[in-house]
């Protein structure tokens, strides 16, 4: 397998960020690549990257994940290899300055192997970056829900294209059987979409997985990719962002 997953982190500077500016990076990201590729994402359920912003003591952090090879080419690439020192967004009284850019990559190979192909632990921690939220009968689901997570997730890989499968309904009983939520420090945070304010969680989880080691490998790799695809609603706009902590 060839298929790389990459993450691509601008360090900026500006008094007039906040991670609901986020949404208004994926509208900057629209205008930097090719019209034709926007149209394909504009009409994919499924978007092939995510993105967010984070505070990191006075400077912030934009990251965006791309995990398909189209959409690493199209948009992660671009955005590298194009010199930027500074962004100006439409929301924002000021440019808001570009320092650094950083570029971490993992081929889908790289993470099996660290994951699927090694005894991972039974126990993972994960930290829910910003805002995670999913619908259900069209209300907004604001607490983690061992099911709902998975089912985002396997949905999202499927959905890639990368000639691997890793399973169907079946998987899905079986996560919902044999993982299960021992501690959790979450709090309820709005997102703010045009002034809409979506509620989600946000904070610290602690999950623990019975049954083979092969399926706890399993739910290792869908939890790392989770990293670059993002979980939940509104990925490409800022929320859902994940990280497993070591």
């Amino acid at each position: 397998m060839v298929n790389i997953m990459r993450k691509l982190i601008f360090e900026m500077q500006s008094d007039d960020l906040n991670i609901h500016k986020s949404s208004c990076f994926h509208g900057w990201i629209m205008e930097q690549i090719k019209e034709e590729y926007a149209e394909v994402l504009h009409s994919e359920q499924t978007r092939p990257f995510s993105q967010y912003l984070i505070k990191k003591g006075d400077k912030w952090e934009w990251h965006i994940q791309t995990f398909t090879e189209t959409a690493d080419l199209e948009i992660a690439e671009k955005l590298y290899k194009t010199d930027y020192s500074y962004i100006i967004l439409e929301d924002c009284e000021k440019p808001i300055n570009v320092l650094k850019k950083q570029w971490i990559e993992e081929s889908l190979d790289d993470v099996l192997k660290k994951t699927y192909f090694q005894d991972s632990s039974r126990i993972c921690n994960i930290n829910f970056v910003t805002p995670v939220s999913f619908k259900r009968q069209d209300k907004y689901v604001i607490f983690p829900e061992v099911k709902l997570i998975f089912q985002n997730l396997i949905n999202r890989f499927q959905a890639c294209d990368y000639q691997l499968a890793i399973g169907d309904a079946e998987l899905l009983r079986e996560i919902t059987e044999r993982v299960e939520i021992t501690d959790y420090q979450l709090r309820t945070r709005k997102f703010y979409l045009e002034k809409t304010g979506i509620k989600g969680f946000q904070g610290k989880m602690s999950l623990k997985i019975h049954g083979p080691q092969m399926f706890v490998n399993l739910i290792h790799f869908l939890l790392r990719f989770g990293c670059y695809s993002g979980v939940g609603i509104k990925t490409a706009l800022g929320m859902g962002a994940m990280e497993i902590l070591e």
